[in-house]
């Protein structure tokens, strides 16, 4: 019943975080780094979309790139 979300996870764990995210269903995952040509729609039609939570890495990162992301999918 544990909920638990992963951040800062990039294009190179996509496997692992889909295969885990299949195994425990309270994994989430934010988004600030997701930034990968259709990754986001990749793991929504994996997971799907309520496991997904938007992030952008603010203040450390400009929310630019995970929003275009967003608004393209």
């Amino acid at each position: 019943e544990l909920r638990l979300v992963l951040v800062h996870s990039g294009y190179r764990t996509i496997r692992q975080m889909i295969a885990l995210m299949r195994r425990f269903p309270g994994l989430a995952v934010e988004t600030s780094l997701l930034q990968a040509d259709r990754m986001l729609e990749s793991l929504c039609d994996a997971v799907g979309p309520e496991r997904i939570l938007f992030g952008t890495g603010l203040p450390r990162y400009a929310p630019g790139a995970a929003r275009f992301k967003v608004e393209t999918a």
